[in-house]
């Protein structure tokens, strides 16, 4: 046998009750999910500290492109194939990393900045490794030398962000 109270339906007064009282949680939950956390200034800080060390990836990545560049003679064309395939790839993620920021509105130009130029520089170096891979010393030495007059845009979008960042500090 069932039991009364499982089988009564809910009056129109008791489901009004019901609906209400749903209401009233779901208001509760939501004030008490907002209450200590300005999710303005969390979101700032974390856009901050990704900016931050996109910005220093940046910089080592410029550091060893330096230093591949400078040791480029002692080495054999697959050596070379394998250190630009890791720059591009490195800086393919760089580049991915800062568009998906969350930039504040000031630092948005900054950031977009400095993806268009080091998307530029990935450019450069994939045509690098390309001209290595097929030991070809005439489009390394052009991709090269593009290479060498982009990087300059790539350094002053980065220490710009890098200054952005410091200064909204």
């Amino acid at each position: 046998m069932r039991s009364r109270i499982a089988t009564q339906r809910p009056t129109g007064a008791r489901r009004h009750a019901g609906r209400a009282s749903l209401l009233l949680t779901i208001v509760a939950a939501a004030l008490i999910a907002g209450c200590g956390s300005d999710k303005k200034s969390d979101d700032g800080a974390a856009f901050k500290k990704s900016a931050a060390s996109l910005a220093a990836k940046t910089s080592l990545l410029g550091d060893d492109l330096g230093s591949a560049i400078q040791t480029a003679s002692s080495k054999t064309d697959a050596q070379l194939t394998s250190t630009f395939a890791d720059l591009t790839t490195r800086a393919r993620a760089i580049v991915t990393d800062l568009r998906g920021l969350k930039p504040t509105d000031a630092a948005k130009p900054k950031v977009d900045a400095l993806a268009t130029a080091l998307d530029t520089g990935t450019t450069d170096l994939n045509a690098i490794k390309d001209a290595a891979g097929a030991s070809d010393v005439a489009a390394a030495t052009t991709a090269t030398k593009k290479l060498i007059t982009d990087s300059p845009k790539i350094k002053s979008a980065n220490d710009a962000l890098k200054s952005a960042l410091t200064a909204g500090s």
